[in-house]
């Protein structure tokens, strides 16, 4: 007696798993979607839950991010465009001055570096010479 099983059968055994694993996880998925309407923690824990994680405010100050306070509407549209366009004035000036910064830094380093080459050269012909 053999026991060899045709490629057919097991292929398709092979998929009903596939399929029968596809199957599992989306009904699972279904069964945690509603679980989760179901409200079965007050809103007075999870708010505390939630505030347990999360940075504190003076954190938030301290490292340089302003925070709207509680009550009170942040900056309009308007102003919070015109503020932009100002720190993107200033970062421009700034990136410019840079700039300018590295070409004067390019032109002496050419400068030493022709100096060094100029006189390491005339230097070799002094070697050379004796």
């Amino acid at each position: 007696m053999s026991f060899s099983v045709s490629a057919e059968i097991v292929s398709g055994v092979r998929m009903s798993l596939q399929w029968t694993a596809v199957a599992t996880f989306l009904y699972g998925e279904v069964f945690f979607v509603l679980l989760l309407c179901i409200p079965f923690i007050s809103p007075r824990d999870a708010f505390r839950e939630v505030r347990k994680y999360s940075v504190p405010e003076k954190k938030l100050r301290d490292a340089g991010l302003d925070l709207p306070e509680v009550g009170k509407k942040g900056a309009g549209p308007v102003e919070e465009n015109k503020n932009l366009k100002e720190e993107v004035k200033t970062l421009k000036e700034e990136l410019d001055n840079n700039k300018k910064g590295n070409k004067r830094q390019e032109v002496r380093l050419r400068r030493i570096s022709s100096f060094f080459i100029s006189s390491t050269s005339k230097n070799s012909l002094l070697l050379l010479q004796q």
